[in-house]
């Protein structure tokens, strides 16, 4: 529990200052509903653990373009983590029915 919510935090944390980076307050605003909304189900489904070495290695190859200075491959990172996260949601409410 204490390192789901750790990990949570960082996860957050990551994506908010992604967004920051971007100086745009509408995606930061759009990022910190979207954390917020993911967060609950996540903690309600207990999810943290089927993502987090996926994830890991998301935001390690998105810190790795951006500090490259590759939008094209940030992006392409970010859209695979964005659908293998939304996966992940999906299939656990599948599960449940």
């Amino acid at each position: 529990p204490q390192n789901a919510a750790l990990s949570s935090r960082l996860d957050t944390e990551f994506h908010i200052m992604v967004a920051e980076a971007a100086k745009n307050p509408l995606l930061r605003a759009a990022v910190v509903t979207l954390e917020d909304i993911t967060n609950a189900c996540y903690k309600r489904y207990d999810l943290y653990s089927v993502s987090l070495a996926a994830s890991f290695e998301h935001h390690c190859g998105i810190f790795r373009a951006i500090c490259d200075r590759d939008a094209y491959r940030a992006e392409e990172i970010m859209r695979l983590h964005t659908v293998e996260s939304k996966k992940v949601l999906l299939s656990h409410g599948e599960d449940r029915k």
